[in-house]
């Protein structure tokens, strides 16, 4: 999948602003001028579905959102909602991936022959919808944290000169639009109550992982203690910031709208993501120190930081007392002499290496274990979710 959980379609887009003033409101008028990649074949999706026919459906949604998030504001709101679709086309549409497992996906996967309706894969989509909003604005918010310098190949949001400080507000309109698509699209329905717990969870739970991450990275900078980054600690954190979010959210919401019933694998499920959603923030720990630029779409700076990561953690088991001694010295610090340092001592220990063969080791346990599950679209479904997971990129 190259990558991520591609969305074909848009790859390049342009934006003009017609900006009038009238009773001193401005008002924003966008047109956009999407120019097609030519290309003589579609990329596939796992289930061998055509991506074109599923991002389109995605992506030709996003008016009727906006129409529907704007519909009980006033004119005079009309700046507000003209920076809040520019945040969305440059955030959500004008990338070529999605941040978390969509749940249109599941729902090819689970949904029983005959149930098929054109209601029910609008409001698998409306769902993709939500989750892209509450991950975006959860991104966004995490680079002004991390004073990150790009995010999907090009500036910060926050890094604009036009958004300035007032790019928190985005973050938190993108979260809370997911609600309010939420209670308008799924209120009658039976599993409403158990969709919005899983929302609020979710969301509760990601903020506490990435919580402790930003502690434990401060805890570093002042104590500057490495033996406190260990592959527990990675383990106990990429539980809470990814497992949820990415991986298990998207799946039973796929359960619930294709009313299937499948408690007697929750505890399966649960164990299975898991182990799928630290493959893939191992992967990324991975990439954002060996990866580019151009392959990964964010600046990476978790050593300058001293972030908890797998790559720290498994060196301090591979390393002999001088190179320890190194990283003791350098791991966290802001200045490229030290970067470069601990750089080294990643690559003389081969660490890039040891991810794959951890990578590769890991997946093959999931797929044994997968195919003791006896439900053939669940199975087909998790299939499905460890080719996403151990390809995802954010």
């Amino acid at each position: 999948m190259n990558g991520s959980i591609l969305v074909n379609g848009i790859t390049a887009c342009k934006r003009i602003f017609n900006i009038s003033i009238s009773k001193n409101i401005f008002k924003f008028h966008t047109q956009l001028i999407f120019q097609q990649k030519p290309s003589k074949e579609y990329q596939l999706l796992p289930s061998g579905m055509n991506q074109a026919e599923t991002s389109s459906d995605f992506q030709a949604l996003y008016p009727t959102i906006l129409k529907d998030l704007m519909g009980s504001f006033t004119e005079d709101y009309s700046e507000v909602f003209g920076r809040f679709d520019y945040a969305i086309r440059y955030n959500i549409l004008n990338r070529n991936y999605r941040l978390c497992f969509p749940t249109i996906n599941a729902y090819e996967k689970l949904i029983p022959d005959g149930k098929d309706t054109k209601e029910n894969r609008m409001l698998a989509h409306i769902l993709d919808w939500c989750m892209e909003l509450i991950a975006t604005g959860y991104l966004l918010q995490e680079d002004i944290e991390n004073q990150s310098e790009k995010r999907w190949s090009k500036p910060c949001w926050y890094r604009l000169d036009q958004m300035g400080k007032t790019a928190p507000c985005d973050t938190k309109m993108m979260e809370m639009s997911a609600y309010m698509l939420l209670n308008k699209y799924f209120s009658k329905f039976p599993y409403y109550k158990r969709i919005l717990d899983m929302f609020t969870e979710t969301y509760l739970l990601t903020a506490l992982g990435q919580s402790q991450d930003i502690f434990m990275s401060r805890n570093y900078e002042k104590y500057r203690n490495i033996n406190a980054l260990t592959l527990n600690a990675v383990y106990s954190q990429n539980y809470y910031k990814t497992y949820f979010f990415t991986c298990r959210l998207s799946v039973y919401l796929g359960i619930y709208v294709t009313s299937r019933n499948y408690s007697e694998y929750f505890d399966i499920i649960d164990n299975l993501l898991e182990r799928m959603a630290n493959i893939q923030q191992v992967q990324n720990d991975a990439l954002n120190c060996f990866g580019s630029n151009r392959n990964y779409r964010e600046t990476g700076n978790d050593i300058r930081k001293g972030k908890v990561t797998w790559l720290i953690a498994t060196a301090q088991e591979l390393v002999n007392s001088y190179q320890l001694q190194l990283l003791k010295e350098h791991y966290g610090k802001q200045d490229f002499t030290s970067y470069k340092i601990v750089c080294k001592i990643y690559n003389d220990l081969d660490l890039l290496e040891h991810y794959k063969t951890y990578k590769a080791q890991q997946i093959a346990k999931l797929h044994r274990d997968i195919e003791q599950i006896s439900a053939a679209p669940l199975q087909r479904l998790m299939y499905q979710c460890v080719t996403a997971s151990s390809s995802y990129i954010t």
